[in-house]
C-alpha cells in the first residue's frame, strides 16, 4: 500500500473510532436518562448486545466518561448562552455589530485588491514606462473605497433586518407558549433533550434568572426569559411575574378575539400584534402553531 492508501486508511480508523466514541458517550448520557437498553439500541442504530458492551467499558471506566460528559455540558451551555445573547440583542446592538462586522470584511477586500491588484499593476507600470501618474490611482482607490462603504453598509442593512427577524422568532416563542393555559412552559434540555415542564408560579421574576437541573443527564442550566415575555400583548401592561401577566390576560379585554386552538394538535395560544391587526383587516389568517409548527387557516365567523 503507498503512502496515500495509507493516509486514507488511517483517517478512516480515526473516524470509525470517533464515532465509536461519540456512540458510547451517548450511550452514558441515555442510560443516565433512565433508558433501557434496547431504547438505546433503537436510538443509536446498534445492536442491544453491542449497547451492553459500551455500558460494561463505561462501568470500567467511570471517572474519564464523567470527565468527558462533564466536558460536553460545559460546550453546551456555553454554545446556548451565546446563541440566546445573539437572538437577544437591542436593536442597538444588532446596528453596532453588524455595521462593524460587514464593514471589517470590507475593508479586508479592498486591502485585497490593493495588495493583489494596484500595488503590483502600479509597479509594473512604473517598470514599462519609467514613470507613472499617480492621480488615476488615487482616484480608482477612492472610487474602490467609497464602493466598498456602500456595499458593506447594503449587506449589513440586510443581516440587521435577518437578526430582527430571528430576534422576533425567538420572542415569538414566549409570547405564544402552547403550556401556559395550563399553567406551565416546557424547555429542552440542550444536552440530551430531556422536555422540562416548569409551573409559571416557579418563573423566574423580570430581570432575574434561574437554575434548572435537568432529571434527564443532570445537566445544570441557567434559565431567563425575554422582558417581553412579562408584558400583555394587548394592553401593553407590565408585570413582574409570569403568574400576574397569564392571570391577567384570562380577563384582559384586549385579549378577547386573540386566542386559538391548533387544530392539529389542539394547543391553546394568542395572536401577536401584527398577526391579529391582519387577522381583523382581512377577516382570516394563516398562522402556525407554536407547538406543532403546523399551518392553519382560521377565518372569523
Amino acid at each position: 500500500m503507498n503512502k496515500k492508501g495509507q493516509w486514507a486508511h488511517a483517517m478512516a480508523r480515526e473516524r470509525r473510532s470517533q464515532e465509536r466514541n461519540e456512540r458510547v458517550l451517548q450511550t452514558y448520557i441515555l442510560n443516565k436518562s433512565k433508558k433501557t437498553v434496547e431504547s438505546i439500541a433503537r436510538e443509536l442504530g446498534v445492536s442491544p448486545n453491542t449497547i451492553v458492551g459500551y455500558l460494561r467499558e463505561i462501568r470500567d471506566s467511570p471517572s474519564h466518561y464523567k470527565a468527558l460528559f462533564e466536558e460536553r455540558l460545559r460546550k453546551a451551555r456555553e454554545a446556548e448562552e451565546k446563541r440566546v445573547k445573539k437572538l437577544t440583542r437591542t436593536d442597538e446592538e444588532i446596528y453596532r455589530d453588524e455595521l462593524l462586522s460587514s464593514l471589517k470584511w470590507g475593508f479586508l477586500i479592498c486591502l485585497s485588491a490593493l495588495l493583489w491588484w494596484w500595488i503590483p499593476s502600479m509597479l509594473v507600470s512604473v517598470l514599462i514606462s519609467a514613470s507613472v501618474d499617480l492621480v488615476p490611482w488615487i482616484y480608482s482607490v477612492k472610487g474602490f473605497l467609497i464602493s466598498t462603504v456602500v456595499v458593506s453598509t447594503v449587506v449589513a442593512f440586510s443581516k440587521i433586518q435577518d437578526a430582527k427577524n430571528k430576534r422576533e422568532e425567538y420572542y415569538k416563542r414566549f409570547r405564544q407558549s402552547p403550556n401556559l393555559n395550563r399553567g406551565a412552559y416546557t424547555i429542552s434540555c440542550p444536552v440530551c433533550e430531556e422536555r422540562i415542564s416548569i409551573n409559571v408560579k416557579n418563573m423566574p421574576l423580570k430581570k432575574h434568572q434561574k437554575r434548572l437541573i435537568c432529571r434527564g443527564c443532570e445537566n445544570e442550566m441557567t434559565f431567563s426569559v425575554p422582558d417581553e415575555y412579562y408584558d400583555c400583548i394587548g394592553c401593553k401592561q407590565k408585570f413582574n411575574s409570569v403568574d400576574k401577566k397569564v392571570k391577567h390576560i384570562k380577563k384582559c379585554p384586549k385579549m378577547r378575539g386573540r386566542g386559538f386552538s391548533c387544530k392539529f394538535c389542539k394547543t391553546q395560544f394568542y395572536l401577536n400584534d401584527n398577526e391579529f391587526a391582519d387577522y381583523k383587516a382581512k377577516g382570516e389568517i394563516k398562522v402556525q402553531c407554536p407547538k406543532c409548527k403546523k399551518e392553519m387557516a382560521t377565518r372569523k365567523k
